[in-house]
């Protein structure tokens, strides 16, 4: 059926009215509510007339709150308006139970509604072209031929198209109309609205500053007006992987909460709830709904006689990166080889903590090679959550991967993988450099190296009297790239790339061939040394 909202047209197909069975249509009639568990009806119950908006992105968060919302609701009759094609409404709803009878635990009297097209996408210049109430209006109308009944509940997704966001005036005017509406017909009002002030974080201020609800994310548009016709207003934060429901104000009969805030997970039903409340012995929270869920790269398993049959395997970086397009909060193994390379490991690291969030865990398995500690210090800066030896049997790897679940990654991610890469790495340079070269390679990997904070020592090591230079540099076997020495007429100058200064010592070790104590009267290590370089090369100089 088409249904003119102003002059937007929009198509309203109905999915179908859908009644539960006979045996529970005994339910008990009262207020409902949204369907987030455990968080406390002041935040999330509904009064029977009034107009509450939440302000969500397209999302399955959205999904869930919408559907269990419905679902739940002890309205006499729901309403389901959906921004989307009739035919993807019929396979959401089948995933959800539906079929040709209908399903159960859901409302007697439910209608879907689907909005096959829409004007989301409309600039401000397009919507100023409208006329303010003409889409509300109409989308109004659309919804009335359907059939209205007093204490009836109307979920919709698809209200922005009704709005005009291009003036504070009309929206306010909208929204009283909408409010008035509700009144007049003693019927309940939930939208669910994808516009809101880009570049908030509720997660990185207090909810007492910088109000998010304030304006507008496209024009700057003031919305004080336009929330004081809502009986609630509410956000759901969707950022850094975290959930966070945060209520800018929600008014139920008498009483009001103002400027609260809660984080949520999902339940192993799949259901939102708020995190850390207590619930059964054994039950866990997820921070998404796949978060179950474990892929992992061919060679991070090879040579395994068993891998757990939920395990997801995939034969490379690349089919690792195309398997992970949708997902939000799995578990990644990856393998550290010959085969993938750092570089390749780095940039699917980089890829996948840029694109999927902060909830992926991402874990690291060294398989034919061990990690240098700069290496290991570099993945994690681009996204990896740990680095699992390669020592490690699979059972002591699957309580590693135990350990990561319901984190967030709170790392900060450099932005270019190539730069830190190339940090980490060095330049290809060791053995025995002039004192001027010394110091001048020693100053180009402090400023190179700052993006990682990678930890590198500087040794002077005083020669005994009857030691020469020439036996003491004989004997030190740089090896590793980045390792340098220089020497004057009272010290050799060591420089240890990467290396912990808790290190030293074992490395030292290595490079005289256990004789450290036959060359050296003493030594003097230097976790922070730009300005000993300076000394050094004024000494020199």
């Amino acid at each position: 059926m088409v249904a003119s909202f102003s002059v937007v047209s929009t198509l309203f197909g109905r999915v179908g009215t859908l009644r539960r069975n006979a045996a529970a249509r005994g339910r008990r009639r009262g207020s409902s509510r949204l369907a987030i568990e455990s968080l406390p009806d002041a935040y999330t119950a509904l009064d029977s007339a009034g107009l509450y908006a939440v302000y969500v992105g397209a999302s399955p968060a959205r999904d869930t709150l919408l559907f269990d919302t419905a679902k739940s609701s002890r309205a006499k009759k729901v309403t389901l308006v959906l921004n989307r094609d009739p035919s993807a409404v019929v396979e959401i709803l089948r995933e959800r139970g539906f079929s040709s009878r209908g399903a159960a635990a859901w409302p007697r009297k439910l209608n879907v509604l689907a909005s096959q097209s829409s004007a989301e996408d409309l600039s401000m210049e397009q919507s100023a072209a409208f006329p303010p109430l003409g889409r509300l209006i109409g989308a109004l109308r659309a919804i009335k031929r359907y059939g209205l009944k007093s204490g009836s509940l109307y979920l919709v997704e698809g209200a922005n198209s009704w709005l005009s966001w291009h003036s504070s005036a009309a929206l306010a005017q909208e929204a009283e109309y909408l409010a008035q509406w509700c009144m007049a017909r003693r019927c309940l009002m939930v939208l669910f609205l994808s516009r809101y002030r880009q570049g908030d974080d509720p997660l990185g201020q207090s909810i007492e500053g910088q109000d998010p609800f304030s304006r507008d994310s496209t024009g700057g548009v003031d919305l004080q007006g336009f929330h004081n016709a809502f009986t609630g207003v509410a956000y759901l934060s969707q950022s850094l992987g975290e959930m966070v429901w945060m209520a800018k104000f929600w008014r139920v009969d008498d009483t009001m909460v103002t400027a609260q805030s809660q984080a949520l997970r999902y339940t192993p039903e799949g259901a939102l709830a708020i995190a850390l409340s207590t619930r059964e012995v054994g039950a866990s929270m997820l921070l998404t709904r796949d978060e179950s869920r474990v892929l992992a790269t061919r060679a991070a398993v090879a040579g395994e006689s068993w891998v757990p049959s939920g395990w997801e395997i995939v034969s490379d970086y690349d089919a690792m990166t195309a398997a992970c397009q949708q997902v939000r909060g799995v578990t990644v193994l990856l393998d550290y080889s010959v085969a993938g390379g750092l570089d390749g490991l780095c940039r699917t690291i980089h890829g996948l903590r840029s694109h999927c969030g902060r909830a992926i865990k991402i874990v690291v398995r060294e398989r034919e090679l061990s990690m240098r500690h700069q290496n290991e210090l570099l993945v994690l800066s681009l996204g990896a959550n740990m680095v699992a030896l390669r020592n490690l049997s699979l059972a002591q790897l699957q309580i590693l991967i135990e350990s990561v679940q319901g984190q967030l990654s709170t790392r900060s991610i450099i932005n270019d993988y190539h730069t830190a890469l190339s940090a980490a790495q060095g330049e290809p340079v060791c053995g025995y450099l002039t004192i001027v070269a010394f110091c001048d390679q020693v100053e180009r990997v402090i400023e190179r190296g700052h993006i990682l904070h990678l930890p590198h020592v500087l040794l002077r090591l005083k020669l005994y009297p009857e030691v020469s230079h020439l036996e003491v540099l004989r004997a030190c076997a740089l090896l590793r790239s980045g390792d340098i020495c220089s020497a004057d007429t009272d010290f050799l100058y060591l420089f240890l790339f990467g290396c912990p200064i808790s290190d030293t010592d074992i490395v030292l070790e290595k490079i005289f061939n256990s004789k450290l104590s036959c060359y050296f009267e003493s030594i003097e290590r230097y976790e922070v040394f730009k300005d000993k370089v300076a000394q050094i090369r004024a000494k020199n100089s």
